[in-house]
């Protein structure tokens, strides 16, 4: 059975059996229960004399919403009176505060330990000599943790370069001399010098003696050991040889005047990461020239067999990344022994474009008996 609005709640004793109240006076009542005299108007506001209500101690936010309501109020099916719904809202709070709190100690916690681990030299500095500064460790304080020593100043983590001509440098010096047509190339946009120049990739050194007969004053380097004993026995004194990752040259900013680099993209996994490095190294005015594959017709989509013919196109042109099977890579071929890394044209210029280069000169060589471009050259500045 219902109740009328002001009839006795029978849940709550001790208080006036026929206390007729509206939802709003139950407000007054409860807001003013303090002071007697306010209670006593607030009860003739609602036309009848208030009950006597206790005084209660001071008011705050808390104590006012663990006080519960001294009325029922029931309006038509609702059976859930004022004080169950105070009471509710009251546990849902102390959860919440409680939630909070646990996530709170929790975030303190982890920010201590992570500041401790921070201040403190970490055993990489020990173990291996680097500084931390030089470090990023992964997963630290880890039994297993390791170290990326990529300079954390670069902006990347790299992993450690694969030196994929290892093994096969021989064959790469025995079948793969430059022909003329390329040599022509390469004096027409290197220019002569004087200035310091940098062979990037430099391999075994097919072209450090044009670049010494144009007045320049070499440095190469690369990741093969094979290959650079090769390029040393062909360079005499006249270069000094480096062996290193192109991703991460270990030259000033700004100490050559060109940085030269030939058929490359094709074997690094990040070429942006070479280009960048080569712009970092390059003097203000100074210039990069590149040589190598043409993506549009070497790659894994293209059956070019020693580019000679018409090469016969597939699907995969615009597949980029690392390839070791594809009907472009023929079985007896340099691609089948080391693999090979497919950029579509667009992605390979824009490269030099990304890298802040500006590009001067490119072309398209086709020689005889060709008929259809092997390779790419162009110059770019700043």
């Amino acid at each position: 059975m219902q109740r009328r609005l002001g009839d006795r709640n029978p849940e709550l004793d001790g208080h006036s059996a026929g206390a007729a109240v509206r939802s709003g006076d139950v407000d007054i009542l409860m807001r003013h229960a303090k002071h007697a005299e306010r209670r006593e108007n607030a009860g003739n506001r609602a036309g009848r004399l208030a009950p006597h209500i206790p005084a209660t101690r001071h008011e705050t936010p808390l104590n006012r919403l663990e006080r519960l309501p001294r009325f029922g109020v029931v309006v038509g099916s609702d059976l859930r009176d004022r004080r169950s719904q105070e009471g509710d809202r009251v546990a849902r709070r102390r959860r919440r505060l409680k939630r909070s709190g646990d996530r709170n100690r929790g975030h303190r916690r982890r920010r201590r330990s992570q500041q401790k681990r921070e201040s403190e030299p970490s055993q990489h500095a020990y173990k291996t000599g680097l500084d931390d500064s030089l470090c990023r460790l992964r997963r630290p304080g880890h039994r297993r943790s390791v170290a990326a020593v990529t300079p954390r100043r670069r902006g990347y983590d790299r992993r450690v370069p694969t030196a994929h001509y290892d093994g096969v440098a021989a064959w790469y010096d025995e079948h793969l001399v430059p022909k003329p047509d390329l040599v022509d190339v390469v004096r027409r946009l290197a220019g002569p010098g004087p200035g310091r120049c940098l062979d990037l990739c430099c391999g075994t050194g097919f072209h450090l003696a044009t670049l010494h007969e144009l007045g320049w004053t070499l440095t190469g380097i690369d990741i093969s050991e094979d290959q650079l004993s090769r390029a040393r026995e062909r360079a005499g004194d006249f270069a000094e040889l480096l062996h290193g990752d192109a991703g991460a040259l270990p030259f000033a900013d700004g100490e050559f005047d060109l940085v030269f680099s030939t058929f490359t993209h094709t074997d690094v996994d990040d070429f942006g990461a070479v280009v960048k490095e080569a712009v970092r190294v390059l003097a203000p005015e100074g210039r990069v020239v590149y040589v190598g594959p043409h993506p549009c017709f070497v790659g894994p989509h293209s059956r070019f067999v020693a580019a000679l013919g018409i090469p016969e196109l597939h699907r995969g042109y615009v597949d980029r990344g690392r390839y070791t099977e594809a009907v472009g890579i023929s079985p007896t071929g340099l691609r089948a022994k080391v693999g090979a890394v497919h950029l579509p044209l667009g992605d390979l210029l824009q490269t030099f474009l990304r890298a802040g280069l500006r590009i001067e000169a490119f072309e398209e060589p086709v020689c005889a008996p060709r008929e259809y471009p092997h390779w790419l050259a162009l110059r770019a500045a700043r």
